[in-house]
């Protein structure tokens, strides 16, 4: 550590950097040499303490609000769509899961097909919504098979 100290062999109006020995280096430490590290210590067991309440506020407004975060397509407007679109050739296909849940699906076969596309409009939306994207992969040429969610 440095200290300013006078030196005697200078004139009064000047002053040297010199080291200052080890006993007046603890000394400014209040007679406590680790006091800085059980300061450092502490911060960081404050800052880790912040994190976690501010990680578990996060988690408990999550789960209060929780309903909000999802999406549920209920609005005037979820089952338009062409239904008996003429470019394709659709056909309607109704298969019964496991545990009894019906499924709706389309599937759109192509001539030439040399693999199937299988998919799932999301849940924004409907099959008929997504009539537009089933030409596209259709014209590929592949076959569709076009899922809907359970009814």
């Amino acid at each position: 550590m440095f200290r300013m100290m006078p030196d005697r062999h200078l004139p009064s109006s000047t002053q040297a950097f010199t080291f200052a020995p080890r006993s007046t280096i603890l000394a400014s430490h209040n007679g406590r040499p680790n006091a800085s590290k059980k300061h450092f210590h502490s911060r960081l067991l404050n800052l880790f303490l912040t994190i976690l309440i501010g990680y578990l506020l996060v988690l408990a407004l999550v789960r209060i609000f929780e309903r909000h975060l999802i999406f549920f397509p209920d609005y005037p407007d979820r089952l338009d769509g062409d239904w008996h679109p003429r470019a394709l050739p659709v056909q309607d296909v109704w298969l019964t899961a496991s545990d009894g849940v019906k499924l709706h699906a389309w599937w759109i076969p192509h001539d030439n097909a040399k693999f199937t596309f299988l998919a799932f409009h999301g849940n924004a939306s409907n099959i008929a919504n997504r009539t537009p994207i089933y030409d596209f992969l259709h014209s590929t040429p592949a076959n569709v098979f076009a899922l809907e969610p359970g009814l």
